[in-house]
């Protein structure tokens, strides 16, 4: 999809993302917009505060579309095809497939995607061929707590290791850690650490992100939140870290409407000269239809030399009956005119009647033909969703256990307690942070456990232990070897 030039808030950002929707989903973005990585220049800079920006809106948007929803999901995403169009039809360029177990799962307006693995095919050249895997491991809790990825090596003609995190949570089940580690090719290095903080009603205050310097870790960059009496985000600052303090990047001001709640502006503003005053940068305004579907966004950007907005884009939003946006097309501003003229795109999206997406396709403006049509780079993104009950797999007697480990740290020897309402046989394996299998032990069909596995050979760190019950118990816990 060829992009405008798109420079403020609340739009994609120049270039189209991939198909990987699970990657673009997966926890190094987080639950809230993604801390911002380090960049060399001050544009680069700019271009991910507005990357940050865009986050938080979709972040609201995504909570928006959520509200109709079902309150038993039931229907999860296992599935996404990416095609191109070449010109003359729709060509299939890569796939994703994924796989839960249990009553996890997740969708395109999910926070977290909850699948236990992922993989993902290039399948450009006719022959499906992987490309990456991800994985992830959970707590008691359905938080995540580990994910794994890997790609393709062509020089090796293997996938080979390529990130890992590790995720903390707090008695809430709002995540306070998220550890980044990326492989070098012979060993792990840290990468970034994010701390989260929340405010007394649990919404997310602050996202500082650290990066490793060898030795130590060091301040990089901070987020910070605040919130209008009914929770809403008022404003999201992005500050970088100076040496001796925090130093304010870029500033999103929101307002919303007194009456509906709907939120009607957004200001940007940026400290484009590295001088520590932030400027005016973006303007977007919203209108909404007597549903609050936002069915306009105006966006303004700030001249400087006149010291005025002008007219940048305006993107119109088509709904159905159901709250769904079916329509988006963007028209942009005419340098000579300064009026928004040009049409330029249009993207069409189709629901399930779980009102959850399986299809995005995107069109070209023809100012020839006066018609939208689809044009080669143009894309059609389709879903794939599966049925499932969670309340009928989370009460299902075979697949409940209860399990207690203890010392934590262990030194020589971890007991293991267990509980399962359906008598099974179990195997209990230990995993390093790498995959790799430690140790396994397997146990004869019974009720409960009572038992006891040396680790005294596990050399001291992080590691998981799994229970895999015959008849679906499941448990996967993270414990600490200590010698």
């Amino acid at each position: 999809m060829n992009i405008k030039t798109m420079t403020l808030s609340g739009l994609m950002i120049l270039g189209f993302c991939s198909t990987d929707v699970f990657a673009r989903k997966q926890p190094t973005l987080g639950t809230k917009p993604a801390v911002l990585s380090r960049y060399n220049t001050r544009d680069q800079n700019i271009i991910a505060f507005k990357k940050q920006m865009t986050g938080l809106k979709n972040k609201a948007e995504k909570s928006k579309l959520a509200t109709g929803k079902t309150t038993a999901l039931n229907s999860r995403l296992i599935a996404e095809a990416y095609r191109e169009f070449d010109g003359s039809v729709f060509t299939l360029n890569d796939t994703i497939r994924a796989s839960y177990t249990g009553a996890r799962g997740g969708d395109l307006k999910s926070d977290y995607i909850k699948y236990d693995s992922v993989r993902m095919f290039d399948v450009s050249t006719g022959t499906p061929t992987v490309y990456g895997v991800q994985n992830q491991l959970f707590d008691t809790q359905d938080n995540i707590i580990f994910y794994k990825a890997k790609d393709w090596d062509n020089s090796l003609s293997m996938l080979v290791d390529f990130s890992r995190n590790y995720f903390s949570y707090n008695t809430d089940n709002k995540r306070t850690q998220d550890s980044a580690q990326s492989w070098d090719g012979t060993a792990w290095e840290n990468d970034t650490r994010t701390t989260y903080t929340y405010t007394a009603s649990k919404m997310i205050a602050s996202e500082t992100a650290e990066q490793w310097g060898g030795t130590a870790w060091a301040n990089f960059s901070r987020t910070v939140y605040t919130y209008t009496a009914a929770d809403k985000v008022a404003t999201t600052e992005v500050q970088f870290w100076m040496g001796s303090g925090w130093s304010s990047f870029g500033k999103q001001t929101n307002t919303y409407d007194a009456v509906s709640g709907t939120l009607t502006t957004e200001l940007v503003e940026i400290d484009m000269t590295a001088s520590g005053t932030l400027e005016p940068y973006s303007l977007t305004t919203y209108g909404y239809d007597a549903a609050k579907n936002a069915i306009i966004e105006d966006n303004q950007g700030w001249n400087s030399t006149a010291s005025a907005w002008e007219n940048n884009y305006t993107r119109q939003n088509t709904y159905d009956a159901s709250g769904n946006k079916t329509i988006v097309i963007e028209s942009f501003r005419d340098d000579v005119s300064g009026l928004i003229t040009d049409t330029f795109s249009r993207n069409m999206y189709t629901y399930n009647a779980y009102k959850q997406m399986t299809r995005d396709e995107s069109q070209m403006y023809n100012p020839s033909t006066h018609a939208f049509e689809t044009t080669p780079g143009d894309y059609r993104d389709t879903y794939y969703y599966e049925e499932f009950s969670p309340a009928g797999i989370k009460e299902n007697p075979e697949t409940k256990a209860t399990v207690n480990l203890y010392p934590v740290p262990a030194r020589d020897v971890l007991n293991i307690t267990a509980t399962m309402e359906t008598a099974q046989a179990i195997t209990i394996s230990v995993s390093d942070i790498q995959g790799r299998v430690m140790q396994t032990v397997s146990l004869p069909s019974a009720s409960s456990i009572n038992t006891a596995i040396s680790v005294a050979n596990i050399p001291s760190g992080n590691y998981f232990i799994q229970l895999i019950g015959t008849k679906g118990a499941q448990v996967a816990r993270q414990i600490i070897v200590a010698h």
